[in-house]
């Protein structure tokens, strides 16, 4: 077995594939903040409406826009469409019209009409960065990840600071494409770029499990520990690393370290997810020698 990672693409093993389930969670421990107040489709709805009254007149193209916009927002694909086709007989030249026909029809599963109406927009605004990542995402959703590598290319050249999530779905899709080594150099340039950002080096992370070189995981870990991140999750990372790597008492060690850690948070009052102490206890249940000798010979 290939543990340097220097034998390409291979599959990864079932200690591999364990350690990327359980890791799968740990990009999403930024909380979102408290939610604030805004109007809700249907109050968004009647205002236009109400103003359609007092104008006395039917909506313009704008105004089937808008309707198609909050239609879609309340899960009616069918009528935001329809509404886009009116607006489209008012006026087959307004701005983002096939642009929010596309987001729909990403939303909806519907990638072939999406990539139809996607590209028509992309005539007329070739620079257009929504609208280039729309036709990313629905190459993606059409199982053409090469093709959406390519078009995240298009988005990110030449751009000072990306977006974090374009270089994550970049990544995604060169992944899939099965090019990891280019999806880790294409998640070090937006590193390069941005600075620290959890979630790409949580993803770099996955995919030198992926590709089963451990201590380029590990070094990782490393460079991610020695900044601002929150401890507790990287030791947790680095003990699920070991353990993938079938170094037991090293993980063993980490996952102690990682509860310990966490523990010292939360008496600090900055508590960490509940998920991250359950996920550190049945590491340290895993690797715990009387676990190992309990289990039957295979």
């Amino acid at each position: 077995m290939n543990r340097s990672g220097k034998g390409g693409n291979a599959a990864p093993s079932r200690a591999a594939r364990v350690f990327l389930a359980a890791a799968s969670l740990s990009s999403c421990l930024l909380g979102a903040g408290p939610a604030e107040a805004h109007p809700t489709v249907g109050e968004r709805r009647s205002v236009l409406d109400e103003g359609d009254r007092e104008a006395g007149k039917e909506p313009d193209a704008r105004g089937w826009l808008e309707r198609g916009r909050l239609l879609a927002e309340s899960g009616d694909v069918a009528g935001a469409l329809h509404a886009f086709d009116v607006a489209a007989l008012r006026d087959p030249n307004l701005p983002a019209l096939d642009r929010s026909r596309a987001e729909v029809c990403l939303a909806a599963g519907m990638q072939v009409r999406g990539l139809e109406a996607i590209d028509r927009h992309l005539r007329t605004e070739p620079d257009d960065p929504r609208g280039l990542a729309v036709r990313a995402r629905l190459l993606a959703a059409a199982g053409r990840p090469s093709e959406a590598a390519e078009a995240w290319d298009r988005l990110l050249r030449g751009r000072a600071r990306p977006e974090p999530d374009h270089v994550i779905e970049r990544a995604r899709a060169r992944a899939a494409a099965g090019d990891v080594a280019e999806a880790l150099r294409g998640l070090d340039e937006g590193r390069a770029r941005l600075g620290a950002v959890p979630a790409i080096d949580h993803l770099a992370v996955d995919l030198e499990v992926r590709r089963e070189d451990f201590d380029g995981a590990l070094r990782r870990i490393d460079r991610a520990r020695a900044g601002r991140a929150p401890r507790g999750t990287w030791e947790l990372r680095r003990a699920e690393v070991l353990e993938a790597a079938g170094r037991r008492d090293a993980a063993r060690e980490a996952f102690s370290a990682a509860i310990a850690e966490i523990r010292a948070r939360a008496s600090r009052g900055r508590p960490v997810p509940v998920e991250l102490e359950r996920r550190a206890s049945d590491g340290l249940a895993r690797t715990n020698p009387s676990a190992s000798a309990a289990s039957p010979t295979p």
